[in-house]
């Protein structure tokens, strides 16, 4: 026999006996390794379609959606080994490539086919520095037509057209394999907070919207709703169409506050809408209105039902607003959500017109759990990922919801361990992948990729110190001074605490600055998209410490001032050219220490917006938000 068969996603085909099989060989990806492309006599095969969220991040392996929906369906029938489910998804998917693996998953000859909905279903729309320089250029002609409002107008219709394309495409599919489809919408955490900077609004516009943004964050801060409501009213105006979503989060979070869940639920809703148009690396991805549209407009063809997480969770907690109890972070299902989630589809697909001819018996659905240890695992993933890509608000929210996600983890003590073993691979005695830690990281599922992160994660430290403290954890202390150690030896020569190491958030970083999210490799220097930039390190607290800063701004000549844990140090100089300043810090304590640099008042920006629109003509790479300064270097050394 020859094969002539194509892979399906990472499933290759293979002859074993003269019969056609697909086999994987990473475990990692779930059960089972090898499949018969020709289905038994009687056997009922389901495939699972998406990305990271159908994958099982961060629960996966042992407790994916394909692991617990083939558990489900098997426990309602007599002959559970008739039932398969089986897996076909993998993070990050763009459009095409979710196509191409349903298009030659009709080899499996699958029954049901369940798609969860798309998080990167805007792959290719927005406005990254992997533009094409043709699109570029075709950019530059929205601009100048119709400015950066123009271009969020055409993500979204062009975005509208994809998700559309993509349902139906999808659907028809299904149906051409002789398959029934079932769309799944899987909602998002709509606590998950943003805090976006505006594009380039043109005249004083964009530093009018900054001002209003520190006022608001002075109302929330006195709780004073009613004035953060109005502020939030000022900025939607500034920016004519939703364009940073902030303002739409300023009114969540009062909603939130208040109990007005729907009203909490809708802000949230146009925050989600009016992020990822102009770059992803401005917060992680959630799933557009306009991708939920196109997904029940889809539905009718070929009968497809669509199971909207949104409302079962809605009536699971008896509220519209979804917040971490069913999501580890932004879209990625805790254990409950993932039950809950998967019982909503295995009902959904024991009701369509086809069933097993052994048929479905009336037992209710047996709800898989994960191992502790993996659950805990999944939990501790999740604190990274709100630590490093959930700007908040306020700065007090992030570690008190931090404090929050690790305190159940000080009760297991293998998770206790990996507490520790984080603080300890921020050393700078060497490379976090390189350390001891590593080793015992590795046998625990999506701890070492945590554990080898190039940040020192200053909210993410102070919340681990935190949570230990309060369990009179006596190695705290020990890390603590094994850190400092190893930065007051790097102090005698100077640290550069511009470089992304040291940064608070991952995602600080611009099209022009980065083209590589994973910055493998690295950046030219620091570019500021906010009027306050803040970098961390360890200090003794005893030792006289200088800053050396090589900066400039972007207009004219103005002062710059230089805060250290809240208390300011005093200013420094600087102009449109390079200038190097020496300022003595004065402020530093033992433990981390946080610097900050707060830039002088922005300028008009009608010149950059044309200096945009003419880069983009000419198929170059630019900004489309306004840089309030640049750091070349910022090293803190002792005296």
């Amino acid at each position: 026999m020859t094969l002539k068969a194509d892979s399906i996603l990472d499933w290759k085909p293979n002859l074993k006996d003269g019969e056609l099989i697909f086999e994987r060989r990473d475990f990692f990806r779930g059960k089972p390794k090898i499949i018969k492309a020709k289905k038994g006599e009687g056997v009922f095969r389901v495939l699972l379609f998406g990305e990271s969220v159908a994958a099982g991040f961060p629960l996966a392996p042992a407790f994916t959606p394909t692991t617990i929906l083939e558990d489900m369906l098997r426990s309602r029938v007599d002959e559970p080994t008739l039932i398969e489910v089986i897996d076909l998804s993998a993070p990050a998917m763009a459009p095409s490539d979710q196509l191409r693996v349903c298009e030659a998953a009709a080899q499996l000859q699958p029954d049901v086919c369940v798609f969860m909905q798309g998080l990167a279903w805007y792959l290719g729309l927005a406005l990254e520095a992997t533009f094409p320089a043709p699109d570029r250029v075709r950019e530059s002609a929205v601009l100048r037509t119709g400015g950066l409002r123009g271009s969020r107008e055409r993500y979204l219709r062009e975005l509208a057209s994809q998700a559309k394309v993509m349902a139906e495409t999808l659907a028809d599919l299904s149906h051409s394999m002789g398959a029934q489809s079932v769309f799944v919408i899987s909602g998002y955490n709509h606590q998950w907070e943003r805090r976006t900077p505006p594009p380039i609004l043109g005249g004083e516009q964009t530093n009018t919207w900054f001002e209003l943004f520190e006022q608001s964050q002075s109302a929330l801060m006195a709780g004073d709703d009613q004035k953060a409501l109005q502020i939030a009213a000022a900025m939607k105006a500034l920016e004519g169409i939703p364009l940073s979503s902030t303002p739409e989060r300023i009114e969540a979070k009062v909603f939130q506050a208040r109990g007005l869940w729907s009203k909490a639920t809708a802000a949230a809703t146009a925050a989600t809408d009016a992020s990822c148009w102009h770059s992803h690396s401005w917060s992680m991805p959630q799933h557009h209105s306009w991708v939920c549209d196109a997904m029940y407009k889809a539905a009718p063809r070929h009968n497809t039902p669509v199971v909207d997480l949104r409302k079962v969770f809605a009536d699971h907690w008896q509220t519209p607003f979804l917040d971490y109890r069913m999501y580890y972070d932004h879209v990625h299902f805790t254990v409950e959500g993932a039950q809950v989630a998967l019982t909503a589809v295995a009902n959904t697909i024991v009701k369509l017109p086809k069933s097993p001819a052994v048929g479905w018996n009336e037992k209710p659905f047996v709800l898989p759990s994960p191992p502790s240890l993996l659950k805990a695992s999944a939990l501790f993933q999740g604190a990274f990922w709100i630590s490093q890509f959930c700007p908040p608000l306020l700065k007090d929210d992030l570690e008190s919801l931090l404090c929050e996600q690790l305190r159940p983890l000080t009760q297991d003590k293998n998770m206790l361990l990996v507490l520790k073993d984080f603080l300890k691979t921020r050393t700078l005695d060497c490379s976090p992948a390189l350390h001891p830690a590593m080793v015992q990281a590795s046998k625990i599922p999506g701890i070492s990729t945590v554990l080898g992160g190039k940040r020192l994660n200053r909210a993410l430290c102070h919340s681990i110190f935190t949570v230990l403290n309060e369990v009179g954890d006596g190695d705290a202390d020990i890390i603590l001074n094994d850190l400092i150690e190893s930065y007051q030896a790097r102090l005698l020569e100077g640290v550069d605490i511009s470089q992304a190491f040291f940064r608070d958030w991952y995602w600080e970083f611009s099209a022009i600055a980065f083209n590589d999210s994973q910055q493998r490799q690295g950046s030219p220097f620091y570019k500021a998209f906010w009027p306050a930039s803040t970098f961390s390190f360890f200090a003794d607290g005893t030792t006289a410490l200088r800053l050396e800063i090589q900066a400039r701004i972007p207009i004219g000549t103005d002062r710059v001032e230089i805060e250290v844990n809240g208390t300011s140090e005093g200013f420094v100089d600087l102009s449109t050219r390079w200038e190097e300043r020496t300022l003595v810090l004065k402020s530093i304590s033992r433990g981390l220490n946080t610097v900050a640099i707060k830039w002088p008042k922005l300028g008009p920006d009608d010149a950059a917006l044309s200096q945009l629109i003419e880069a983009f003509g000419q198929g170059r790479d630019a900004d489309i938000f306004r840089v309030h300064g640049d750091i070349y270097s910022l090293r803190v050394i002792a005296v």
